[in-house]
């Protein structure tokens, strides 16, 4: 991810087994657009957003995309991880 004031940064996927990448993309930036909406947490809205699309492509039943503490615990890993380049 890249932002004019942060500079750049290496967001990585959550280790998820994928059943079916339909609709990740969206589940993405729709979580990152709420959450950016509510926060103004650029780093937090992208591990938000890539979090929702992990749940989004392992699942096995429609609209399965996690608790919002199964989310949250999810993204603070991603954010955990995540380096500035």
């Amino acid at each position: 991810m890249w932002s004019r004031d942060y500079g750049m940064f290496n967001l990585p996927a959550h280790a998820t087994p994928v059943h079916d990448p339909t609709g990740a993309g969206d589940a993405l930036l729709g979580a990152f657009l709420v959450t950016w909406d509510r926060t103004s947490d650029l780093l937090w809205s992208a591990a938000v957003g890539s979090a929702v699309a992990s749940f989004v492509v392992a699942k096995t039943r429609l609209a399965d995309y996690g608790t919002t503490k199964q989310i949250a615990r999810r993204a603070m890993t991603i954010l955990e991880e995540t380096t500035k380049i």
